[in-house]
């Protein structure tokens, strides 16, 4: 391909470099904003305490471990919010906060609440 300004290359390389440089969040950052996320909200609605027991459970996630399941991490951040508040919550006020259904949260508390125990 032919360029028609020094400017097109220009932007080309900019475009290639900038990429390289940009590296996405790892997944269990992914997560751990999700869940925070999920806890201010479920904390607005007036669960008091959401955002300190859920913020301890996420500084006790096992990275490693977390790497190997191929879930998204919406999936996996409310499994671990339903974990850590099931017996003060119930199922609507999180899938409210997380903008998804109720059975999404059953399938993957089921699914990966083992991970989080």
């Amino acid at each position: 391909k032919l360029f028609n300004s020094v400017s097109e290359v220009y932007e080309l390389l900019k475009h290639y470099y900038l990429r390289g440089l940009y590296t996405p969040p790892d997944k269990t950052a992914q997560i751990a904003q999700h869940v925070l996320k999920i806890a201010k909200c479920l904390e607005e609605r007036g669960v008091h305490g959401a955002v300190e027991r859920v913020a301890e459970a996420v500084e006790r996630l096992d990275r490693g471990r977390l790497c190997t399941v191929s879930a998204r991490p919406l999936s996996l951040a409310v499994a671990l919010v339903h974990s850590v508040l099931k017996h003060t919550i119930d199922l609507y006020k999180i899938a409210e906060c997380a903008g998804t259904r109720v059975n999404a949260i059953k399938k993957a508390t089921e699914r990966y609440s083992h991970i989080f125990s």
